[in-house]
């Protein structure tokens, strides 16, 4: 076997998939087990669910590092919580570590309320003479940590890692110093994130309620008459709005029902799956052959630019207006509406995004395993249509919102990217924290 070379400064440890790595010559490497105070999982035998009393989590609820709480989380009674933790309690700065489902994901206890935990969550109580909390926790997403959950997940129909095998993986410590440096640093990026998150998750109820008042009252009307509602009652449109069908202000067609042969190099077919972000994700686009791309124009499969595409199968609902130059044709999955002269592409968008149309949509849902809205459904559904100045005008506003949830969305991914890096570099000891104590 060949000798590996190592950078100065540097030494070599064997990770449990069988590959030595650098790190640092004054950081050591340990296994799990010899770091920690105890390593438990939760409960195998769930006891019975009550309406209120002790929450009973698992897997689900650890998500970005956060205790994230959801409206049908199930709840223990006292007594039976007290029975699976007549030894210990979950604490603060204990660290959670899903291992069954969906494995990998940690985070720091914080919390200022008991419960516990399924079999899907392990709890890991570090020994903070050896590694902190929040160390543990961002070397748990470490890409050599990871890499040692890949090589002894079971690969069985809900793939998981068993304690026996989760007390040897191996984890690099560098000082107590060093760190708590290294957590601080990125503690601060990921602070930054979930403020990102924050300001999007405003932007977006600011956006749902500008599209309420706007897509139904309009902008600056004084007089008002009533039509009927969804719901058989009256309700008041501006006076100069009127309540239509969506074939009396759009073509509507959907894409082929033959599926084209797949080829290497080719024209992009999009199914359901490609619309992401408000547009077409090309790259990931099916390719098919130019004659294949010919016979699909010919039976007007084609999408042209300003048409308005909206998913009727499997995920219902998603829209966007094609604005993109690549030539693209599309699956049945997906409606093409093409508006008429009175109505604008981008407020019939956004009109497809709302609730208004959504609660229709939602009575109009066919199919066993596969949900889809059929075009004849489709075309009858209701819309307030305004003059085509004003739908134009109500558009431009919402675009404008759009926009910046975009720009806070691309400044929270690289936000994420720099995460990343940074992970990378310093848990690797790539890049070195200052270690002199101050």
């Amino acid at each position: 076997m060949q000798k590996q070379e190592v950078r100065k400064g540097y030494k070599l440890v064997e990770y449990n998939y069988g590959k030595f790595e650098e790190i640092p010559e004054e950081w050591n490497s340990d296994r799990l087990r010899n770091v920690t105070i105890f390593i438990k999982d939760g409960t195998h035998t769930p006891p019975k669910r009550v309406s209120t009393g002790v929450p009973l989590l698992s897997a689900r609820n650890v998500v970005n590092g956060t205790l994230t709480r959801f409206e049908d989380d199930t709840y223990i009674t006292e007594d039976d919580y007290r029975k699976i933790h007549a030894k210990y309690e979950i604490q603060e700065d204990d660290v959670l570590l899903t291992i069954v489902g969906s494995i990998g994901n940690s985070l720091v206890v914080n919390t200022n309320y008991r419960f516990t935990v399924q079999r899907s969550v392990s709890i890991i109580r570090p020994n903070q003479d050896k590694v902190i909390s929040y160390f543990l926790h961002y070397m748990f997403q470490s890409n050599r940590f990871k890499q040692q959950l890949r090589n002894y997940t079971k690969a069985t129909t809900q793939p998981g890692i068993y304690l026996k095998e989760l007390n040897e993986l191996v984890i690099t410590l560098p000082s107590i110093y060093e760190q708590q440096k290294i957590a601080s640093i990125l503690s601060n990026v990921d602070s930054l994130i979930n403020q990102t998150e924050r300001e999007i998750e405003l932007t977006q109820k600011l956006k749902k309620g500008l599209m309420q008042k706007l897509l139904t009252k309009g902008i600056g009307h004084k007089k008002f008459k009533k039509v009927e509602s969804l719901y058989g009652n009256l309700v008041e449109i501006p006076e100069d709005w009127f309540k239509v069908t969506i074939i009396a202000v759009a073509e509507i067609t959907d894409g082929s029902h033959f599926s084209p042969k797949k080829v290497e190099l080719g024209y992009p077919l999009a199914t359901v799956q490609n619309m992401k972000d408000g547009r077409i994700d090309i790259d990931s686009c099916y390719k098919i052959s130019e004659s294949d791309y010919n016979r699909l124009v010919k039976d007007g499969d084609r999408v042209d630019l300003g048409d308005v595409l909206f998913s009727k199968d499997g995920t219902i609902g998603k829209s966007l207006v094609y604005r993109q130059t690549d030539e693209l044709v599309v699956l049945s999955s997906i409606a093409i509406l093409r508006p008429f002269e009175n109505m604008d592409s981008d407020y019939l968008n956004y009109v497809l995004q709302s609730d208004y149309v959504k609660n229709q949509i939602a009575s109009s849902k066919t199919g066993t395993a596969l949900k889809r809205v059929i075009l004849r459904d489709l075309s009858k559904l209701s819309i307030l249509q305004p003059p085509i100045a004003e739908q134009q005008k109500i558009a431009s506003i919402l675009s404008k919102i759009d926009s910046q949830i975009q720009e806070q969305r691309k400044h929270r991914d690289s936000l994420q990217d720099l995460k990343k890096g940074l992970m990378q570099k310093l848990l690797t000891g790539q890049i070195r924290v200052n270690t002199a104590v101050a």
